[in-house]
C-alpha cells in the first residue's frame, strides 16, 4: 500500500465521516425500548467482536455487515470497492433483557451462522457476558455437513472506565471440525488447525452524544494456521435514532469471529486495511 493511496483513502474516510456525522447530529437519539441498564457499547457488536451490550426483551435487530477489498488496490479498483466484498445479513432477537439469539448468512463460503449471548454479571460499571456461535459453510464441496461446521465461544468482559471511555476483553476459543489446507483469496493456507485460542481487546471513546470512536484487535494465542495474521480494526459509531451506523477499516474480510481468527491473511504491519460498514436497525416488537 503506497503512501499516496493511504492518504487518499484516509481523506475519503474523513469526508464520509464528516458528512454522516453532520447529518446524525440533527437527529434525536432515541431507542425502540428503554433499557434500565448501562450500555457500554451502542450495538451488540463492536466491529468483528461481539460486545457486552444486549438487545431489550422483544427487540429485533436487523444487521447489514459489509467489508470491501484492501484499499491498496488503488484508484483503478476504487480503493477496494470494486473488489469482491463479503456481506452478512443478520437478525437478532432479545428473548429477555439478559439473553439474545440470532441468525445470519455471509457471502464468503455461503456461511450460515447461529449465535446466542447471555449476560452473566452487571455491577459497578462491569459487565460480563457469554457468547456462542455455530456456523456452517453451505457451499457444496463434497464434505458432509458435520465436517463443514465451526464454533466459537468467548467470555466478554466490559468496563466503563469514564463517562466517555469503555474497554472490553474477550478471551475466546474457536473450533473447526475439519481443517484442510485451504485456498483463501487465491493464496493457500498451509497447516490449517482445528483449534484456535484468541484474545480480543476493544475500546470505545464517546466523542459526543451520537459519535464514538471504536477500535478492536483479535490476537491469536498459541499455535496458528500458517500464513494467517491477527486482526485489527478501527472506525466510528454513529447513532441516529433507532439506527447505529458503523464505518471502519479492518485487516480481515471475514465477519464471523471463528473465521476472522483462523483465516485472516492480511498482516496489520503492512498497513493494508479494507473499507467496511455495519448498519444496525432495532425494532421494538415486544413492548
Amino acid at each position: 500500500m503506497t503512501r499516496t493511496s493511504r492518504l487518499t483513502a484516509f481523506a475519503l474516510f474523513v469526508a464520509a465521516l464528516v458528512t454522516v456525522s453532520s447529518a446524525s447530529a440533527q437527529m434525536q437519539r432515541t431507542r425502540s425500548a428503554q433499557q434500565p441498564v448501562d450500555e457500554l457499547f451502542w450495538s451488540h457488536a463492536i466491529i468483528v467482536l461481539p460486545s457486552t451490550t444486549q438487545l431489550g426483551k422483544g427487540d429485533l435487530d436487523f444487521t447489514i455487515h459489509h467489508t470491501f477489498g484492501p484499499v491498496s488496490s488503488g484508484l483503478n479498483d476504487l480503493f477496494g470497492l470494486d473488489l469482491a466484498a463479503n456481506i452478512r445479513f443478520g437478525l437478532d432477537y432479545g428473548v429477555t433483557d439478559q439473553v439474545m439469539v440470532g441468525v445470519g448468512r455471509s457471502r464468503f463460503d455461503k456461511i450460515l451462522d447461529f449465535r446466542a449471548k447471555a449476560n452473566l454479571l452487571q455491577r459497578d460499571g462491569w459487565q460480563v457476558a457469554g457468547y456462542y456461535n455455530a456456523a456452517a459453510e453451505t457451499t457444496e464441496d463434497g464434505r458432509d455437513l458435520a465436517d463443514r461446521m465451526s464454533y466459537h465461544g468467548s467470555v466478554l468482559i466490559g468496563k466503563r472506565v469514564t463517562d466517555q471511555l469503555t474497554i472490553q476483553l474477550a478471551p475466546g476459543f474457536s473450533r473447526f471440525v475439519y481443517a484442510p489446507d485451504q485456498d483463501v483469496f487465491g493464496q493457500g493456507i498451509q497447516t490449517s488447525l482445528n483449534n484456535h485460542y484468541s484474545l480480543g481487546t476493544a475500546v470505545r471513546y464517546e466523542a459526543r452524544e451520537n459519535v464514538s470512536f471504536i477500535a478492536e484487535m483479535i490476537t491469536r494465542v498459541g499455535d496458528v494456521s500458517g500464513g494467517t495474521y491477527n486482526v485489527g480494526s478501527f472506525g466510528v459509531d454513529l447513532e441516529t435514532g433507532g439506527h447505529v451506523f458503523q464505518m471502519f477499516f479492518t485487516s480481515s474480510q471475514w465477519i464471523t469471529p471463528q473465521h476472522a481468527v483462523a483465516w485472516s491473511r492480511t498482516p496489520m504491519a503492512d498497513g493494508d486495511f479494507g473499507w467496511g460498514f455495519n448498519v444496525h436497525r432495532v425494532f421494538g416488537t415486544g413492548r
